[in-house]
């Protein structure tokens, strides 16, 4: 099996299955060109966790300057980080509580509990990471 990036520069022209096959061809023809070693089952689960993970700390970093971004709105700069936003999150909604709806202020202040259901769902990832699997159970 061959590294899609590394069969890239032998594939001209359009992209079709007749160009593909021909750069796959050449580049297995290659002596510097190194195979790529096929992962696991164990291997491809332990990707898909760390994917998991990778995407929910995306997720809570878009939550948390998503709201610096709209707090900013209100004249209420805050710092950047989770500490920041934990320390300050509740000073702030006091202050601005004539200004905004209690909507928005109930948003706003739910905010730091993202990081406890993040904690959660890191601590089930990190748990099922460390679970053996049982070989004589076939897939």
């Amino acid at each position: 099996m061959l590294s899609g990036h590394m069969v890239k520069p032998f594939v001209g022209g359009n992209k079709n299955d007749a160009a593909d096959a021909r750069g796959i061809w050449t580049a297995v023809q290659q002596p510097e060109i190194k195979a790529v070693a096929v992962k696991s089952e164990e291997q491809q689960a332990l990707l898909a966790l760390h994917r998991m993970r990778e995407q929910l700390v995306k997720f809570r970093t878009a939550q948390i300057n998503g709201l610096r971004g709209l707090l900013t709105e209100y004249s209420e700069v805050m710092p950047q980080g989770r500490a920041g936003i934990k320390r300050d999150i509740p000073g702030v909604t006091d202050w601005l509580g004539g200004t905004l709806s209690c909507e928005y202020r109930t948003r706003c202040c739910s905010a730091p509990g993202l990081r406890g259901r993040f904690q959660s769902r890191k601590r089930e990832h990190d748990s099922a990471e460390l679970q053996p699997r049982d070989s004589s159970v076939s897939p």
